[in-house]
């Protein structure tokens, strides 16, 4: 009987540590999609460039377009980042506070 219930602690202790490593590494993505998103919106402004504007019958205005565009690409950069950060620091200090 013992060793059938450190079993299923071992087994327990397996899947914490492979739930920490797995959201661990989601987090550390969604830092390395924030840090590019960022890193794209700012060289975007420092060099002046714009998003090719869209063409055909659903075409928009161009400026309220690249507008859209920016906006759009600087809080996905930074909801990434408010997610990811957390997620990340906290899911993997509780991985090596496990080992």
């Amino acid at each position: 009987m013992p060793s059938n219930k450190s079993n299923q602690k071992n087994i327990k202790s397996i899947i914490r540590t492979v739930y920490l490593y797995l959201t661990s590494l989601i987090g550390l993505i969604l830092l390395i999609n924030s840090a590019n998103q960022l890193l794209r919106f700012g060289l975007s402004h420092l060099l002046h460039l714009t998003p090719p504007c869209p063409t055909g019958p659903d075409a928009v205005n161009c400026i309220q377009y690249a507008k859209y565009e920016t906006n759009r690409q600087l809080l996905t950069g930074i909801t990434n980042l408010l997610i990811g950060l957390p997620l990340y620091l906290y899911h993997w200090s509780r991985a090596k506070k496990q080992k």
